[in-house]
């Protein structure tokens, strides 16, 4: 289905604020320039779409970094950068505040049996299916910036949200989210949980005091007790986990969670909906490619099978529903970085061993941009809320 044009407009007229706008991409201004009419005209649909990257060809303009190349890479430039304060440890030193009552609910949350068993030993978590970009840090912090902006209203949870008490935020990346809640409910203590550290240093050295960085692999038992946590935040992980270990990280949530606090999750379906033939082709071969790999692409489309079996859910504590957004210069900002990302996946799940075989791929990627705006393209985010029984 089409989105709905009230969706669009309430993306599309929103006026966008950023103090870093150095950082800013080329393509991004083009999309604001383009969309002062969110429909685009047939005589702006004929003509070619705006360059982004004019020096490059598309397969090129998102350089491919492993893991540990783009650890070093960051390493080099931040050297000074330590790493965040995890639970456990003393409150970090880059801000001055006082932090008992914050080192008081640490203690409280702590297992207190430290001979737990734990099974997970082997369970290698994945930070990314496609890797890690330079400048992954900075799309993580916009993309949360406008999902946040695109389903406003959406996330208006049925309790008090000032008797929160704790939060976690599983694969929280660059802590967006956890940051943004953590200055909307001053009393809550947010934690952040990734397998890895990506807040930036200008981020490290102002973190609000009730928000903190543990680094944990989601698939081995959370370090917090039992029914400790209000609020489990998911956003994501269908690029990282299998459904297995969906369904395992979900039972670490479900432990932790407070009998009537909430847990939610949002994913993308990785189908790419109203495309044109060459867009549909290379869709197809990349969710083949991540099938082939082991996950799920279209695991978002599925979220009730990844709660717990004997959790005895009943409908009325269940919230489930999906946003259509757009994918292209068409849909502004938002949409320009979902058709950076479209690329992205496009270029690294295939690989080509001829300078033909890379000609042909690049003369289909600059077709499926032109029709990504011909079809008005989107991917649909689905989003589900539940609450645990008391």
């Amino acid at each position: 289905m089409v989105p709905h044009s009230n969706l669009l407009s309430s993306l599309f007229r929103q006026q966008f604020s950023n103090d870093n706008s150095k950082r800013r991409s080329h393509s991004l201004d083009q999309g604001n320039q383009r969309i002062q009419s969110y429909f685009p005209t047939k005589e702006e649909l004929d003509k070619p779409i705006p360059e982004t990257y004019p020096s490059q060809p598309p397969s090129q303009r998102k350089k491919s970094t492993n893991l540990v190349g783009s650890l070093f890479s960051k390493a080099k430039k931040h050297p000074r950068l330590k790493r965040a304060a995890t639970l456990i440890e003393t409150t970090a030193n880059h801000y001055k505040k006082s932090t008992k009552d914050i080192d008081k609910t640490k203690e409280d949350l702590l297992e207190k049996d430290d001979n737990k068993n734990d099974d997970d030993d082997d369970d290698a978590l994945m930070p990314s299916v496609l890797g890690i970009r330079e400048d992954d840090v900075d799309r993580m912090q916009q993309k949360n910036d406008l999902i946040r902006l695109a389903f406003a209203g959406e996330f208006t949870r049925p309790i008090d949200e000032q008797t929160i008490e704790n939060v976690l935020d599983i694969g929280c990346g660059p802590l967006s989210w956890a940051i943004d809640f953590a200055k909307e409910h001053p009393n809550a203590n947010v934690i952040g949980m990734d397998c890895l550290n990506m807040i930036p240093p200008e981020t490290a050295m102002d973190l609000p005091k009730n928000c903190q960085l543990v680094i944990h692999n989601c698939l081995k038992r959370f370090p917090y007790a039992d029914d400790s946590i209000d609020l489990c935040h998911v956003r994501f992980m269908n690029a990282s986990l299998n459904m297995d270990q969906y369904c395992k990280m979900v039972a670490h949530c479900w432990r932790v969670l407070k009998p009537g606090g909430y847990m939610e999750l949002m994913e993308m379906d990785m189908m790419v909906y109203s495309p044109g033939p060459v867009t549909e082709l290379l869709n197809n071969q990349v969710i083949e490619t991540i099938r082939t790999l082991g996950l799920k692409p279209r695991m978002a489309r599925y979220l009730r099978d990844v709660l717990p079996q004997d959790a005895k859910l009943t409908d009325n504590l269940i919230t489930e529903f999906y946003r259509s957004l757009p994918i292209g210069v068409w849909g502004g900002r938002l949409g320009v970085l979902f058709r950076d990302d479209l690329i992205y996946a496009l270029t690294h799940a295939r690989h080509m061993d001829s300078l033909v075989e890379q000609a042909l791929f690049e003369n289909q990627l600059l077709a499926a941009e032109k029709e990504l705006e011909q079809c008005k393209s989107y991917s649909n985010f689905h989003f589900l809320r539940v609450q645990k029984p008391f």
